[in-house]
């Protein structure tokens, strides 16, 4: 059976690790109604996306299948 390829890679764990404690952080001000906190944990996941995003264009991704 061939290999699904579900991107384990340090790029993908990275981004994704990061954008769980920025909703994390945004769950928590959502709960305790502060605005100021739910942007905040907004803007980590963003910054974990772009992690995610310049770790795979300097190698850390997953290597492209050759058909």
């Amino acid at each position: 059976m061939a290999d699904p390829g579900h991107g384990n890679s340090v790029a993908g764990w990275t981004g994704v690790i990061i954008m769980l404690v920025g909703l994390s952080i945004g769950c928590v001000g959502f709960t305790i109604h502060n605005p100021t906190i739910v942007y905040a944990g907004g803007g980590v996941a963003v910054v974990g996306l772009i992690v995610g995003m310049i770790l795979r264009a300097v190698g850390l991704g997953t290597k492209p299948k050759r058909r």
